[in-house]
């Protein structure tokens, strides 16, 4: 993975923002799991709904509709992990998550 932290608090996902060093396409997969069943993470948030992404652009904010479908509540203490399944252009991203503590 190239990339993982620890969740810090029980939260839920609101929304994200993605931004690139340049316009293109990219796709991003998240994980989650317990540092007891699994490092790095093995358990997709996203299954088989529509990634965090860029589609020919350099910034893109989600919608409600982006993160429909994704297992959106985060555990405390659990293994976030993010993988950039598909990139054309971009050799570097951010993804922010928004997260409502619960």
């Amino acid at each position: 993975f190239p990339s993982h932290d620890i969740v810090p608090f029980n939260c839920v996902i609101q929304s994200y923002e993605i931004a690139g060093d340049t316009s293109g396409d990219a796709e991003i997969d998240i994980y989650q799991d317990s540092p007891d069943s699994a490092y790095p993470p093995e358990t997709s948030i996203i299954g088989a709904y529509t990634k965090a992404y860029l589609g020919s652009e350099q910034y893109h904010k989600s919608t409600r509709d982006d993160i429909e479908g994704w297992q959106v509540y985060l555990t405390k203490g659990n293994w976030i992990g993010f993988n950039i399944d598909s990139s054309s252009t971009i050799t570097s991203c951010v993804l922010i998550l928004h997260l409502r503590k619960v």
